[in-house]
């Protein structure tokens, strides 16, 4: 035969008292979960993994500077030479011709041959009608949402490698989309950062 087993009533948790009426309520502590002991640590870790994402968006700030460069050239010879040539460094950002030389397939390999044809003509004194400049537009526009999308996947991956390894996303992600950096806060008291 079994014996009985007796139950034991369980203490009740222990409750805070309340509040006496008009004092003031504290906010629940906020727990840091960073693996980061030393403040000067995390400061050099997200200026590290800053440093990477700026560099891998070299690309996407060339197509950025290049794109905001046409919508400002005027449709004048000398604004469709800009139009163009800001074109040609979107399409390929490595490309080795400079402004007011003549493109050819050694120095701007990755840029279609059509541009670069027309890029030519226009140093000579040739305007582009109104329907080129339009279709360049049109085009560098593409090539501008395509980057744009890069950049944000980008941006999204590094994210979540700064969360993942405990660091804040603001102090690692640059936002580069409209031509300046965005604000990133100062390290903390006492912590000067040599070669940055």
């Amino acid at each position: 035969r079994e014996a009985a087993v007796q139950q034991v009533p369980l203490p009740a948790a222990p409750t805070a008292a309340p509040a006496a009426p008009g004092a003031p309520t504290t906010a629940p502590a906020k727990i840091d979960v960073s693996p980061f002991t030393d403040p000067k640590d995390r400061v050099t870790a997200e200026g590290a993994l800053r440093d990477d994402f700026v560099k891998l968006s070299g690309r996407f700030i060339t197509v950025r500077d290049f794109y905001d460069r046409m919508q400002t050239a005027t449709d004048s010879g000398p604004g469709d030479i800009t139009r163009i040539f800001s074109f040609m460094k979107m399409l390929d950002p490595e490309t080795g011709v400079r402004e007011r030389e003549y493109a050819t397939a050694e120095n701007a390999s990755g840029v279609p041959e059509a541009i670069r044809n027309m890029y030519n003509k226009l140093l000579l004194g040739d305007k582009l009608s109104l329907e080129a400049r339009r279709q360049i537009t049109a085009e560098a526009k593409q090539v501008w949402t395509s980057a744009a999308a890069r950049q944000s996947a980008l941006t999204n991956q590094f994210a979540g490698i700064a969360k993942r390894q405990g660091l804040r996303s603001q102090n690692v992600i640059v936002d580069l989309t409209a031509g300046g950096g965005a604000d990133i806060p100062p390290p903390p008291t006492g912590f000067n950062r040599v070669g940055r």
